[in-house]
């Protein structure tokens, strides 16, 4: 028992977190307490999933829970989302609702389900996961409920999440029908007589369109720009990152063995298959309609849905070349996604903001250059500028389909990308060149937010040059990872 309580030890201890949290907010507890006691969590669960990225991988809880290695480092990046996402918040959320101590429980139990979800090894926990998980996303998306947007954040992703847990949840049951089993190692070695079956195609299916929502993928897409635009700026940012981390991470281990079995290696055979087909289209759709967008958090929010287009092209892939540019390029995007949000949010405190169209970006360069640079260095790295992690991540994942032979899937995805730079450099032309009447900063970067965005900055420069550092890198990380 205790060795199993171990195995899932980063989940337990944001569980227990939250549960503390709660209880803190109901004796009113200071709010510097408060944000000592979620950072003192997170931090204990992330030098606990550090810890257990080092070990082999293993299971526990009768097989239903995968640890260490794989499972684990995603885990660590999950969790680095919730401790950046925390400094962020404390600080440009002040004297808002979505300051309080009920905020911060939300986000330790949406961890908790993530955590669940990527080291599932069984199929209703999987789902158990994906509900905790989404459950407090909701919340987190409604905080704003005297606002407009943010009523139709919280219950655009409420109903349509809903939808899409369904689908999953009918996905699950049609394939216990086809293998009789909901282990995943069952699942992925059933014989090609079950796999040719109606039922489990169909279960299939159905799974993946959960899974395609929670990534934002398209046709499965609409929802994300307007949660987004909705949610509080900080939480968008969470959103964005660690549930994608969770969803790519938890199918990965489902479907690359499927996806192998099915032989589409090849591209003749990968035209036929879904994900090559919805890869292009979110590439395509997400970089082309974010082009129109005059706000800032829908563009970033049709700019993920790109991404998502990105990494499903290592799912097409297949190969442990591609694992090593999925594994790569969702750590990439976790930290300029993140910086991304975090100086839009920063901008919406400091000067003042009512909302975040990118008028208001008008004449900033000139009053905050420094901050204005930080959120271009974001925006590059996004765009996949060199020496930026973007531009490696993007660089891995274009590489691993070459090599797979998947050319038109790369050409469509390089034009995409440049179709996607012109919007990321579009945003710092209007900082810098365009004319406005932004008025100085009110207050100055608090400590929260420097210690936050550092940490991002240096990240998205470091890991842009992770293959020519002379010690060991990311990616050799990565490696040992399979």
């Amino acid at each position: 028992m205790t060795t199993d309580l171990l195995a899932f030890l980063p989940g337990l201890l944001t569980a227990v977190g939250g549960i503390f949290v709660m209880m803190l907010g109901a004796f009113r507890a200071n709010k510097q307490v408060v944000l000592t006691a979620t950072l003192g969590f997170l931090l204990a669960a992330f030098g606990a999933a550090l810890w257990q990225s080092s070990l082999p991988a293993s299971v526990a809880f009768t097989e239903m829970i995968r640890s260490g290695s794989f499972t684990s480092f995603l885990t660590a990046i999950i969790l680095f989302a919730g401790i950046v996402t925390t400094l962020v918040n404390q600080e440009v959320m002040q004297g808002r609702r979505a300051h309080s101590p009920e905020v911060y429980a939300m986000l330790l139990f949406a961890i908790t389900g993530m955590l669940a979800f990527v080291a599932s090894n069984h199929l209703l926990l999987l789902f158990v996961g994906l509900e905790t998980m989404s459950i407090a996303l909701y919340v987190l998306a409604g905080l704003y409920k005297n606002e407009r947007h943010g009523v139709e954040a919280g219950l655009k992703y409420f109903i349509l999440g809903a939808f899409a847990s369904g689908f999953l949840l009918y996905g699950i049951s049609f394939i216990y029908g086809a293998t009789g089993s909901l282990g995943f190692e069952a699942v992925a070695l059933a014989s090609p007589e079950v796999t040719q079956t109606l039922f489990f195609r169909a279960g299939i299916g159905l799974m993946l369109v959960g899974f395609f929502f929670k990534v934002s993928a398209v046709p499965f897409h609409m929802w994300t720009p307007d949660v987004y635009q909705g949610s509080p700026t900080a939480m968008a940012g969470f959103m964005s990152t660690a549930s994608k981390v969770a969803a790519f991470g938890a199918f990965w281990v489902l479907l690359s063995p499927l996806l192998s079995s099915a032989d589409v290696s090849t591209s003749g055979s990968a035209q036929l298959s879904a994900l090559y087909w919805i890869s292009i289209l979110s590439m395509v759709i997400g970089n082309l309609t974010s082009i129109a967008q005059q706000d800032l958090k829908r563009i970033l929010g049709f700019s993920s849905i790109g991404h998502a287009g990105y990494v499903l092209i290592g799912f097409v892939v297949g190969t442990p070349q591609a694992f090593t540019a999925i594994m790569f390029y969702l750590v990439a995007y976790t930290l300029m996604n993140l910086g991304a949000f975090a100086m839009i949010a920063h901008f919406e405190r400091t000067f003042g903001w009512t909302d975040t169209s990118m008028d208001q970006l008008k004449g900033v360069g000139r009053v905050a250059p420094r901050r204005v640079a930080l959120l271009s260095l974001f925006m590059l790295s996004l765009a996949g500028f060199p020496p930026l992690a973007g531009f490696f991540g993007k660089y891995l994942v274009f590489s691993a389909a070459i090599e797979a032979g998947f050319v038109t899937l790369t050409v469509i995805a390089i034009v995409s990308a440049i179709v996607g730079a012109f919007v990321y450099l579009r945003v710092i032309g209007q900082a810098y060149f365009e004319e406005g009447e932004s008025t100085q900063p009110k207050e100055d970067l608090g400590w929260g937010l420097v210690l936050a965005v550092s940490i991002l900055a240096a990240g998205t420069l470091h890991f842009g040059l992770d293959a020519l550092m002379p010690w060991p890198s990311l990616l050799d990380w990565i490696s040992t990872l399979m």
